[in-house]
């Protein structure tokens, strides 16, 4: 088989995959918790397990997870936009041609985004 067949063959794969899983957790209601919902060891033994943390946590819009590395990756996330900016308005001084290129590339993003948004106001 050709390389590509077989790339073909591993998408098909994984949407079949992903469609049985869907269909599982649909079915076995993991996904779905109601506070009201009386939860037994024999009727579901993850939420009882997990009911305190289920009923207090959620999730941020486009989050697909939670947990430490989450928490870690956002504020990792944060400081790299914060750092960015300061970096973009001079504030904090590049050391190397790499990260210039970066504040370069960030600042053009930046100035796209300007002249989309006064275009759109003014349209």
């Amino acid at each position: 088989m050709k390389k590509r067949s077989l790339g073909k063959l591993a998408l098909v794969f994984s949407l079949v995959l992903c469609i049985i899983l869907i269909c599982i957790i649909r079915h076995t209601g993991i996904l779905r918790f109601s506070e009201t919902e009386k939860v037994t060891e024999k009727t579901n033994l993850y939420k009882t397990v997990n009911k305190e943390w289920l009923a207090k946590t959620t999730l941020k819009p486009g989050q697909s997870n939670t947990g430490a590395f989450a928490e870690l990756e956002e504020k990792v996330d944060n400081r790299l936009k914060a750092d960015m900016k300061k970096m973009a308005s001079g504030e904090l001084v590049t050391t190397n041609a790499e990260q210039e290129k970066m504040v370069a590339y960030y600042k053009q993003a930046l100035n796209r985004h300007l002249i989309l948004i006064n275009e759109i106001k003014m349209g």
